[in-house]
Order: structure tokens, then sequence, then C-alpha cells
């Protein structure tokens, strides 16, 4: 995936981004933040890290949820309880869905991707009904637009192990790569690391891969910083966020090549 000295590098920039007083931020002189924890505690079991921080998982622990914490952020909270094994946060939020979370107004595909994987960390049962699977039923790549909800599309059908047309989706993300090996949020557009992430994810369901794996690869490696970490593109600020996109992106395409794709 990447050498050892990269490694090392780019664990000393995750640890330049954590807080005395637990978790982990964008700058040394701004709090802890849910989102940068949540991608330096991926990150740093992505590197194959055991990360113990008490301070952490006390931070971890005093967040609570609300009727304002949105699906994407619940997921992150849940996602960090799991890493810790905070039993009584996950049953605050299993509490929280012990109604049919599907009866929510879904008017986009990201609702239910989240939910989907907020039941799946919590191991609880997923209902679905008639208004969801209506929903579902005959989404295109066309009509969805965007790389991001292809690839939660993509990913939640194969959850649910629902039929879709996989050919049509695998056709769309590979036509989206761009000359420089990487995607951007949709046809044509300027490619970054986190449209190449969801891309990736896709294709990697989808049991294919992009059309130009050598440049896709040469792109993320440009994203790399002097300080170890990545960014969204070359020459940009480096980041958790997108250092996370960038090591899963090099893991998947690692695993299409070892699998022959």
């Amino acid at each position: 995936m990447i050498c050892q000295r990269k490694k090392k590098k780019l664990i000393d920039f995750i640890f330049s981004k954590e807080k005395i007083e637990g978790g982990f931020s964008f700058t040394r002189s701004t709090p802890p933040t849910i989102e940068d924890t949540y991608f330096a505690l991926r990150l740093l079991k992505e590197l194959g890290e055991n990360y113990v921080n008490k301070k952490t998982q006390e931070y971890i622990k005093k967040i609570n949820i609300n009727e304002k914490t949105g699906l994407k952020q619940l997921y992150r909270l849940v996602y960090l309880y799991d890493f810790y094994s905070l039993y009584g946060n996950k049953l605050v939020v299993r509490n929280y869905f012990s109604s049919s979370v599907f009866n929510y107004d879904i008017d986009k595909i990201s609702d239910i991707y989240y939910i989907v994987m907020i039941k799946e960390l919590l191991k609880m049962g997923i209902e679905l009904n008639q208004k969801v699977i209506g929903f579902l039923t005959g989404v295109t790549p066309e009509k969805l637009g965007y790389i991001s909800e292809c690839a939660q599309y993509v990913i939640t059908m194969n959850k649910l192990r629902l039929p879709f047309v996989k050919e049509r989706f695998i056709q769309w993300v590979r036509d989206a790569q761009n000359p420089d090996g990487c995607f951007g949020f949709t046809l044509k557009t300027t490619s970054f690391l986190e449209n190449t992430y969801h891309a990736l994810r896709a294709l990697k369901v989808l049991g294919s891969k992009p059309r130009n794996m050598e440049n896709c690869e040469r792109f993320i490696y440009s994203c790399l910083t002097k300080s170890g970490g990545f960014g969204r593109q070359s020459n940009t600020v480096p980041t958790l966020e997108y250092s996370y996109y960038a090591i899963v992106n090099l893991k998947i395409l690692d695993e299409m090549k070892k699998k022959g794709l």
C-alpha cells in the first residue's frame, strides 16, 4: 500500500492533530471534532495501529445525540462508540432507532445508506417497507448524477441484497474517470480524492475496476505532502479526512491488482 517510511510519516501527521484533552482536530489551536476524530481513528485502524487513549474515549463518551444530529454525523458517532465498545452510548442510539427508522421522510439515497450503515454497526435488523423499496426501484446512475450517490446506492443495494442493473452502474462509473486517473463529483468534472474514494468503493462492490489504474494510483500519490498527510488534490492542505480517503483508495487498488481485475 505505502512504504514503511511514508507510513511512519503519515502516522506522525495523524498524531500531530491529536488534542491534549482527547480527540483530534484540524489544527492544534482548535477544539476536537467528531469528524476529525472519526477520520483519525479510521485511518489508524487502516494502518494497523492499535490506538488507545482514555481521554479520547472520554471525549467520545460525552458526545450526545439529539433531534438535530444528522444521519451522517450519527453514523460517525456510532462508529466511534463501536470503536471503544461504548455499549451504553450504542444503547441510546438503538433506543433512538427503536421505531422503524424507515418511516422517516426519506427523500435521498444518502438517508437510506446511512440508516443501513448505522443499523449494521448496531447489529439491528433492517426492515424494508414498500415506500423504501419503491424509492430504490428503477434508480439509474444518470438519475443520481453524483459519484457519491452512485456509490451509496450500489453499497446499499448490495447490503440489502436487492437486484439492480449492475452493468449500467459499472459503465457509468468507469466512464467518469478523468484522463488524470481520478474522478470528479460527476462526469467530466475536476478530480478530487473524495470522489475517487466513492468511485473505487462502488467498483469494488460491483466487481470491476477503473479503466486506468496506473494513472489513478499516480494521482493519489500526487496528493501526498511533505508533512506526511494527503490533500484532496496535489498542492492542497493535508487533512485527516483526505489522508483516510487516500489510504483506502490505495488499499482498494492493491486488492484489485491481487484479484487480477
